[in-house]
C-alpha cells in the first residue's frame, strides 16, 4: 500500500484501532456509538442535560460539519423543522461540552486588522477525522474537508501550548480571499505560518485559487513563504517576486517534522 493510500485510509476510518479492519457498515456503526457515548456520558449526564435527543441530533449535525461554519442560528432552524425546538442557549451550551469532551473543536477567524477578532462563525473540527465521515450523510464525499481536519489536528499537535487563538483562519484585506490555517499569534506581530489544505491542485481553477490567497496574505504580512497541504498530489514550488509556496503531498508533511518543511 502507498503512502498516498495510507493517508486516504486515515481519513476514511480514522485512527481508532478497533475500527481498522471492519467491514465499511460495521466501522461506521461503531464510530457512531464512540460518539455517542460521549454525549451521553460527557454532556448529558455530566451536565444533567433534560433532553437528551437534542444533544444527540446536535451532535450528529455539528460531526458532519467539519470545515464549515458553523451558525448557532441555523442549527437552531435545522432542529425546529425536524420537529425539535430548542433554544439557542441550550445549543451553545452543548457546543461549549462538545469541546470540552474533545468530541469537537471551534477555530475562529482572525482580523488582519491587528486590532480584534473579526464576528465570523467558527469552524468545526473533529477530534477524529472517522468519528466525522462516520457522521456524514450516505454517499457524502468530502476529501478536503477530512484532510483540511486531519491538518487541523496535526497542527494543534505540534503546537502545544499555544494559546487557545494561535491556529485560527485568515482572510485578506485586498480581496477577502480565505487562507485555511495561521499558525502563530497575529495581534502580537509573532512569527506565523500559513497553510492552504486541499485534495488535489490537478485542476488550473484550483490551483489558481489556493494560491492566490497565499500570495495575497504573504505580501499584506511580509512572509516570505507559504504552504499548500495536497492529499493527491507531487511535491513542487509555486515561485514569485522573491517569495515561495512550498506544494507538499499530505503523507509528507505529516511524516516530517516541522522544522524540516521547506
Amino acid at each position: 500500500m502507498t503512502l498516498t493510500k495510507t493517508m486516504q485510509t486515515y481519513l476514511e476510518c480514522g485512527g481508532f484501532p478497533a475500527v481498522q479492519d471492519l467491514p465499511v457498515a460495521q466501522r461506521i456503526a461503531l464510530l457512531q456509538s464512540y460518539v455517542q457515548r460521549v454525549v451521553s456520558r460527557d454532556v448529558v449526564e455530566r451536565h444533567d442535560i433534560a433532553r437528551p435527543r437534542i444533544a444527540a441530533v446536535t451532535a450528529r449535525r455539528v460531526m458532519g460539519s467539519i470545515g464549515k461554519q458553523l451558525s448557532v442560528r441555523r442549527l437552531e432552524n435545522d432542529l425546529r423543522s425536524m420537529g425539535l425546538p430548542t433554544s439557542r442557549e441550550l445549543l451553545a451550551d452543548l457546543l461549549d461540552y462538545f469541546e470540552d469532551a474533545y468530541l469537537m473543536f471551534r477555530m475562529r477567524e482572525f482580523s488582519v486588522s491587528l486590532s480584534e477578532q473579526t464576528t465570523t462563525m467558527p469552524k468545526i473540527y473533529a477530534i477524529d477525522p472517522g468519528l466525522a465521515a462516520a457522521s456524514n450523510a450516505a454517499g457524502v464525499r468530502d476529501d478536503g474537508q477530512r484532510l483540511e481536519n486531519a491538518v487541523y489536528l496535526e497542527l494543534r499537535r505540534r503546537n502545544v501550548g499555544f494559546r487557545r487563538d494561535g491556529i485560527s483562519s485568515c482572510r485578506t484585506k485586498a480581496h477577502g480571499y480565505e487562507v485555511d490555517f495561521v499558525v502563530g499569534d497575529l495581534l502580537e506581530r509573532e512569527q506565523y505560518e500559513l497553510y492552504q489544505v486541499t485534495a488535489s491542485m490537478d485542476d488550473a481553477a484550483t490551483a489558481e485559487r489556493e494560491t492566490r490567497a497565499l500570495w495575497e496574505l504573504m505580501e499584506e504580512q511580509g512572509l516570505d513563504s507559504g504552504i499548500i497541504i495536497v492529499g493527491n498530489g507531487s511535491k513542487r514550488d509555486w515561485l514569485r517576486d522573491g517569495k515561495v509556496i512550498h506544494q507538499i503531498p499530505a503523507w509528507q508533511w505529516f511524516l516530517e517534522l516541522p522544522s524540516t518543511v521547506g
